[in-house]
C-alpha cells in the first residue's frame, strides 16, 4: 500500500472533520483536503511528521514500512509544537555524509543509483534549508537499508532505549540537546527541574530528558520534555530553556526578540537572555 493511501485510510478512520484535524495537527485545512481529494504522489516531510504525530504513529508506519493496528489508534486532541525545525534538515545532512563516506560513494553515484537528480541528493548531503520531500527519503533510507527515523532523526533514535532509575524504559528518541554542562546543574536545589537523564552520543552532546517542576499547565503535570542543543537560530523556537540569574528557566517566545518566563512572566528580550537549548518535543511519562 502507498503511504498516500495509508494518510487516506488514516483520515477516513476518525471522526474529526479536516478543520479540527488541521488545528489539532498543525496541517493547513488546504493541504488536507488536497490529499483527500487529489491523492498526490509525494509530501513535504513536515506535512508526514505532523500526521505521524497526529495519529500517534511512527513514520516508518505512516509509509507501510510496520504494521498499524487501526482499531487501537489514539489521536491527539490537544495542539502540538510543531516539531518540524532547521534541525531536522542537520540531522539529515550528517546522517547521509556518514551514510556516503562509510559506503565511499559520491552524491553523483547515489543520485545515479537512486535515480534522483543531483540536486535533490546534495540538498540532503549540505542540509540545505527546504523541506524535504517524503519520496526522496524513503528511497535513500531503503537503499542504505535503514529506518526511515534513523535518516531524519539521526542514529541515536535506533542505538538507545532509554529508562528512568527504575530501568523503566521510556519513548525512543534521538533528537541533539542541551550540552553536557545540565548535567552538573541538574543536583543544584535552584535548577527547576525535577528529572533528568542523559545518554552521552557520538555527536558530542547528551540527549536529555527532563521534567519541569513549572510548566504553568502548557503541559501536563505527568509529561516530559526533550530538549536539544541549539543548532537553530534561538527567535525560531517556541519555547526554550536559558540561564537566568544563574537559575534554568523555560521560557516561551511571544515574537522574534521577545521571550516569557513561564515562572516569572516576566519579559526577556533575545539579547538578554543566555538560551542554552530548545525544547523540542513531548510525551506521556508513563513511569508516573
Amino acid at each position: 500500500m502507498q503511504f498516500i493511501e495509508i494518510i487516506i485510510r488514516l483520515l477516513d478512520n476518525t471522526i474529526l472533520t479536516m478543520k479540527d484535524i488541521s488545528h489539532v495537527s498543525g496541517i493547513q485545512y488546504n493541504t488536507l483536503l488536497y490529499i483527500r481529494s487529489s491523492s498526490p504522489n509525494d509530501l513535504k516531510l513536515n506535512t508526514a511528521i505532523k500526521l505521524a504525530d497526529f495519529f500517534n504513529i511512527s513514520l516508518s508506519q505512516l509509509i507501510g514500512h510496520k504494521e498499524i493496528d487501526y482499531d487501537k489508534l489514539v489521536i491527539s486532541r490537544q495542539h502540538r509544537i510543531n516539531l518540524f525545525n532547521h534541525y531536522i534538515n542537520l540531522n539529515i545532512s550528517e546522517t547521509l555524509q556518514d551514510l556516503l563516506n562509510k559506503h565511499s560513494m559520491s552524491t553523483h553515484k547515489l543520485s545515479k543509483i537512486l535515480c534522483m537528480s543531483y540536486s535533490t541528493i546534495y540538498d540532503l548531503c549540505k542540509g540545505v534549508e527546504t523541506v524535504p520531500a517524503l519520496s526522496s527519503l524513503i528511497k535513500v533510507a531503503n537503499y542504505f537499508q535503514i529506518d526511515i527515523e534513523e535518516l531524519i532523526y539521526g542514529p541515536t533514535f535506533s542505538l538507545y532505549r532509554l529508562t528512568n532509575e527504575h530501568r523503566q524504559v521510556l519513548p525512543i528518541i534521538g533528537l541533539d540537546s542541551i550540552p553536557e554542562w545540565c548535567q552538573a546543574f541538574k543536583h543544584d536545589s535552584t535548577f527547576p527541574i525535577s528529572q533528568a537523564l542523559f545518554i552521552h552520543t557520538k555527536m558530542i552532546a547528551d540527549v536529555a530528558i527532563i521534567k519541569p517542576t513549572f510548566t504553568h499547565n502548557i503541559w501536563d503535570d505527568s509529561s516530559l520534555l526533550l530538549v536539544k542543543s541549539v543548532r537553530i537560530l534561538p527567535y525560531s523556537a517556541q519555547y526554550v530553556i536559558a540561564i537566568i540569574n544563574n537559575i534554568a528557566s523555560i521560557l516561551q517566545r511571544n515574537s522574534q526578540n521577545c521571550f516569557t518566563c513561564l515562572k516569572t512572566n516576566q519579559l526577556y528580550s533575545y539579547v538578554e537572555l543566555h538560551i542554552v537549548g530548545e525544547v523540542v518535543g513531548l510525551f506521556p511519562n508513563t513511569t508516573t
